[in-house]
């Protein structure tokens, strides 16, 4: 994922010295949310992408599409297949959902047989009966919201910018 093809040859190590020194949580808010220049400011790196590039500018792009996958896996009866993305921006998507089905100990031991079994008596039961709206609201107990969107991004621009 952090290459010389997505970050340029110079960048790579101090990338990988970010995401060796992260928290879990952490690396996984920089793996989807991208690296700005500004998070690597303790960090040395001779090259001319770098002096071009402003403090708010990407060295990592975040991840699209992370939140709201569209089809790179599918649940077929008791195990998840992971597709390849044809586009090279959804690449990432795919290695964060491999990534989350091998290692997250909901997943880890291949055992889905549960959350398929919660997915069909909250979900799929329902699907065809609600609209996408009401579902929401019945199985999580509030309204569609950008409110959870909102406080991500106030918190990050917080912790950036001090605003």
């Amino acid at each position: 994922m952090i290459n010389d093809d997505t970050a340029g040859p110079n960048l790579v190590g101090p990338l990988h010295r970010l995401a060796e020194q992260a928290e879990s949580v952490r690396l996984a808010e920089l793996l989807i949310g991208g690296v700005l220049k500004s998070e690597l400011a303790g960090f040395t790196v001779n090259s001319l992408r770098w002096e071009l590039m402003g403090a708010d500018d990407f060295v990592l792009a975040p991840l699209p599409n992370h939140l709201f996958q569209r089809d790179n896996s599918a649940w077929v009866y008791g195990g998840v297949s992971i597709n390849p993305m044809a586009m090279p921006a959804r690449i990432r998507e795919s290695v964060h959902s491999t990534a989350i089905y091998r290692f997250h100990p909901m997943f880890a031991k291949g055992e889905f047989k549960p959350l398929l079994d919660w997915l069909r008596k909250n979900i799929h039961i329902r699907g065809m009966t609600y609209p996408a709206r009401e579902l929401v609201k019945q199985v999580t107990g509030s309204d569609l919201s950008f409110e959870p969107l909102l406080k991500h991004l106030s918190r990050k621009a917080s912790e950036l910018y001090g605003v």
